[in-house]
């Protein structure tokens, strides 16, 4: 930290703020570290603030005025020459500053004006070039995870390829719902069944492995709807509409906004828990499900302001489990049940 002569001189500290912030301007690396040390701008007041510091003062306003105070300590005349080298007195009068002075600080002034706009739209030029290769690596990321989610690709591959897919979710919040979508539609893909316990030892293997992939997408999903995954998908669109369940765990999923579509969708086979899900907003449509043997667990489950429509499933064989407290007959708001008109539990409903 320097030291602030016994006499300073005002107008010698001013000279030293314009030479830094010329050097600055200049883009002289210790001059331009001594500036942004204290300010992100260069400018000549940042330039000032920065003399101040080193002068172990809090701000230019408080170096001038320990100048001033100390000039004013020393004996009469003594301290003229150290408040205004570049001032002229007329007839006693209060000294005024030279048109070169002026003229100096005009141009200084101007000439940090001009850098400050200049390295502003650098700036963005940089931002908007960052912008843009963001965008494209994304893409990029898109069209190659997608590929890999292709039927002909091994179920590693795919395995893989699920949490590409859902870690690029979790990166392009502007194109979030559009990776979701890319899910869900591998959930829609046709469904081949169990080949039996009959079938070759590779056909058994090659099913159980296909099955893997489509439970790890709805694992995934779940994961990012109750608060276990480090980004939230609540909100989001999900379309499993004609989709084959043959097992899942939805548990504990929050549905709160959006629209949930499982119009189609057929439950069979092993459980499928939406175990402690909660449904607070938007819509969950089970329009033409069908429900022939699958067992479907909402036990726990809290519903309050969203909608659950199972009003028009196409079969209600085995109506999902939704644990002891549940009425059937009174059903929670929200909540549509099939009617007392409906066909039997055996029959499709219409």
């Amino acid at each position: 930290m320097s030291e602030l002569p016994g006499r300073p001189n005002i107008d010698q500290l001013r000279r030293q703020a314009r030479e830094l912030l010329r050097a600055a301007a200049d883009g002289e690396p210790a001059a331009l570290a001594r500036v942004r040390a204290f300010s992100e701008r260069v400018s000549l007041s940042a330039a000032q603030l920065a003399v101040a510091r080193e002068y172990g003062f809090a701000s230019w306003p408080a170096l001038h005025a320990e100048v001033e105070r100390r000039l004013a300590e020393l004996p009469p005349g003594e301290g003229e020459a150290g408040r205004a080298e570049t001032g002229w007195s007329f007839g006693g009068g209060s000294p005024i500053e030279t048109v070169a002075g002026r003229d100096t600080e005009t141009t200084l002034t101007k000439q940090s004006e001009q850098l400050d706009k200049t390295l502003k739209a650098q700036s963005e030029q940089l931002d908007r070039t960052l912008a843009e290769q963001r965008t494209r690596t994304l893409n990029e990321r898109f069209d190659t995870v997608a590929e890999q989610l292709g039927s002909d690709k091994p179920p590693a591959v795919r395995l893989a390829a699920v949490y590409a897919m859902a870690g690029l979710a979790d990166d392009w919040q502007d194109h979030r719902q559009m990776c979701v979508d890319v899910l869900c539609a591998y959930l829609r893909m046709p469904y081949e069944p169990g080949p039996g316990d009959d079938a070759p030892v590779e056909k058994r293997l090659a099913f159980q492995a296909s099955r893997e992939v489509r439970h790890t997408v709805i694992r995934v999903i779940t994961a990012h709807l109750n608060g276990t995954a480090p980004v939230s998908w609540c909100g989001l669109n999900f379309d499993f509409a004609g989709a084959v369940f043959d097992g899942g765990d939805f548990s504990g999923a929050k549905l709160s906004g959006g629209t949930v579509n499982f119009a189609g969708a057929k439950f069979s086979g092993a459980m499928v828990d939406f175990a402690g899900a909660k449904i607070s907003g938007g819509t969950v449509s089970f329009s033409d499900a069908e429900f022939p043997g699958g067992t479907v667990g909402f036990t726990g489950a809290e519903f309050s302001g969203g909608t659950v429509d199972f009003s028009r499933v196409a079969s209600w064989t085995q109506p999902p489990d939704f644990g002891s407290g549940f009425d059937m007959s009174h059903p929670p708001a929200g909540v549509m049940l099939p009617t007392a008109t409906s066909p039997s539990p055996d029959s499709p409903v219409p």
